[in-house]
């Protein structure tokens, strides 16, 4: 008798969290904010500021498991997840960075924030529309050598592929280190190829291919000196098929900077660098017609541009605290 009564106080408490979750649902229990427009290849920031009786309502239960959101394409599609993070410098409010891919359908997206608990989640969502970004084309001839790379079975190269996208689409709320600037990684200025590029391939063996190149990549003799752009965790430092040798860096939850081609690496898996730190030196291992660092902007998954990033914040709260309620 004592299991049915508690069994059911459990349910009546459950049913009116869940009724009180749907009224303030309707009342705006969560403010989000977001620009209103994004283009293909950018980052898209959310802000988002939950009102304190939707909080108590999950402490009072079993507690706030996740919040999540995503980024929902024109049909239907999820095309970036992320989970929302809190920071010191703007208490609360959540924050979610949402990368849009420069190959992403242009048209109206949907960004839909979810409180979850392990009983019950409320959700807010908010219209965005992308637009195209300009991309150039260029085409690259491949040696015998390079074309083997990139045509012959090989399981290592399929093993290391399936790696990184669980790296890159690995998302730990708790992994805030970095919300300012990005710091050159190379001293050279020369860029020799674009984030978005449309490639072609010309194979030595008269075959062509297609693909997108999602960082930018500055030329730079053998030996220079690479840099962390930002503060992070080292999450991958080896030697890959195509990329050569290979540093990732986690500086927010979802957000990772890839440099790749290194002649040399000279940090270690989960070492913690800080902007501007020595990760290695420029070469052209791996996929590499000379020697050059191939930089790249990981958010969500989704490669976006990371030279803006040069001048611009990854997060700048100070834009959001102003639209704080009282």
């Amino acid at each position: 008798m004592k299991r049915e009564t508690g069994s059911r106080q459990k349910r009546a408490v459950t049913a009116i969290a869940l009724c009180l979750i749907f009224s303030l649902a309707s009342l705006g229990a969560i403010e989000v904010h977001v620009d209103q427009s994004v283009s293909q290849g950018s980052i898209l920031t959310v802000a988002i500021e939950p009102n304190r009786d939707l909080l108590s309502i999950f402490e009072s239960s079993s507690g706030l498991r996740s919040v999540e959101v995503e980024l929902i394409a024109p049909n239907g599609n999820t095309h970036s997840r992320t989970e929302a993070f809190m920071i010191d410098d703007a208490p609360g409010m959540w924050f979610a960075l949402l990368g849009v891919s420069s190959t992403a359908a242009t048209g109206p997206y949907t960004v839909r924030v979810r409180f979850l608990s392990d009983r019950f989640g409320v959700e807010e969502r908010k219209s965005v529309d992308v637009y195209p970004g300009v991309y150039s084309e260029m085409r690259i001839a491949l040696g015998r050598s390079l074309t083997s790379l990139l045509t012959e079975p090989d399981q290592q190269r399929l093993d290391e592929a399936r790696e990184l996208q669980r790296i890159l689409f690995t998302v730990r709320s708790s992994a805030v280190y970095h919300t300012d600037v990005f710091v050159m990684p190379v001293e050279a200025r020369r860029i020799s190829a674009q984030f978005g590029d449309r490639r072609t391939y010309e194979y030595a063996d008269g075959r062509e291919s297609t693909s997108v190149h999602w960082g930018v990549d500055f030329a730079a003799a053998t030996g220079t000196e690479a840099a962390a752009a930002g503060a992070g965790r080292v999450v991958l430092s080896r030697d890959r098929i195509l990329s050569g040798r290979t540093v990732i860096i986690e500086h927010l939850p979802g957000v990772y900077t890839l440099y790749y081609h290194l002649d040399s690496l000279a940090v270690s898996e989960n070492q913690m660098v800080n902007a501007g730190d020595l990760i290695g030196e420029v070469g052209m291992t791996g996929l590499a017609t000379g020697p050059h660092l191939h930089w790249e902007l990981r958010v969500a998954g989704q490669a976006v541009a990371p030279l803006r990033f040069l001048e611009e914040p990854l997060l700048d709260t100070a834009e959001y605290m102003g639209t704080m309620s009282p």
